[in-house]
């Protein structure tokens, strides 16, 4: 099965969007809203899936977007925000699986990513800030995993990056 979602809101709006799969299924979520809303995208699917998850918002907005996914999966979780924001974005995968995440913000935003995987996984996180942000990155995983986690910011900006790892890890982690 094929399942796309999509949502546009503006003005003063609560969304509230989720998507459920199992087996050999593509989903396709996206979210876009507009002035003082608050956004909550999640996606749940199992074996054999393609992930795709964006959510983009502009003015007041709060997002959260989490994904979680099992079994051979790969995941791409983006998420885009502007002016007043705050965005939670998190991921968590295991068994075989490529997890890319990345946060964008700008102006007066907290971000919170953090991504949890086990078993021969990939992972691939960054975050970009600027102007006045704060800026919490955690990538911990286990069991023959390759990370890789950058953090860049600039302009009053507190940046906790944290890394922890176990058993034939390679880990690469830069802040700038």
């Amino acid at each position: 099965m094929t399942v796309h979602t999509s949502t546009t809101c503006r003005s003063h709006l609560t969304v509230q969007t989720s998507t459920t799969c199992r087996s050999h299924m593509t989903v396709h979520t996206s979210t876009t809203c507009k002035s003082h809303m608050t956004v909550h995208t999640s996606t749940t699917c199992w074996s054999h899936n393609t992930v795709h998850t964006s959510t983009t918002c502009r003015s007041h907005l709060t997002v959260h977007t989490s994904t979680t996914c099992r079994y051979h999966l790969t995941v791409h979780t983006s998420t885009t925000c502007k002016s007043h924001m705050t965005v939670h974005t998190s991921t968590t995968c295991w068994s075989h699986n490529t997890v890319h995440t990345s946060t964008t913000c700008r102006f007066h935003l907290t971000v919170q990513t953090s991504t949890t995987c086990r078993s021969h996984m990939t992972v691939h996180t960054s975050t970009t800030c600027r102007s006045h942000m704060t800026v919490h990155t955690s990538t911990t995983c286990w069991s023959h995993n390759t990370v890789h986690t950058s953090t860049t910011c600039r302009s009053h900006l507190t940046v906790h990056t944290s890394t922890t790892c176990r058993s034939h890890l390679a880990v690469h982690t830069s802040t700038t």
